[in-house]
């Protein structure tokens, strides 16, 4: 995937909201490696925590905030709490700000 194509696609994954901007992942509970990664054109984070009692979507906080390299606190589950797709809330910071976050942990270059 070219930078441009890669700048589009993690753009395409933030919504500018009257809150602040909200970022669409895809949890997979129970995965066999955990962590983020793009995958099909979303955000897909890998969690080891099974889909009960919302220890995957608190498992898969914890690796979008260290993604963005914000603490745990910064970031809120939007919507989804029982889906594997979920929207989260990073009130504070511009849709620009989380794009760059994300390419960097990702190592990606925009």
């Amino acid at each position: 995937m070219s930078d441009e194509q890669t700048e589009r696609t993690i753009g395409d994954l933030i919504e500018e909201t009257a809150r602040g901007p909200v970022l669409r992942i895809r949890v997979t509970p129970r995965a066999k490696r955990a962590g983020v990664r793009m995958a099909a054109g979303r955000l897909a984070v890998g969690v080891r925590a099974p889909a009960e009692a919302g220890k995957a979507t608190e498992e898969a906080l914890r690796r979008v905030a260290e993604l963005l390299g914000l603490p745990r606190s910064a970031v809120r589950l939007a919507s989804g709490a029982t889906s594997r797709d979920k929207r989260i809330l990073v009130p504070g910071h511009t849709p620009f700000d989380l794009r760059k976050r994300i390419a960097e942990g990702l190592g990606t270059l925009l």
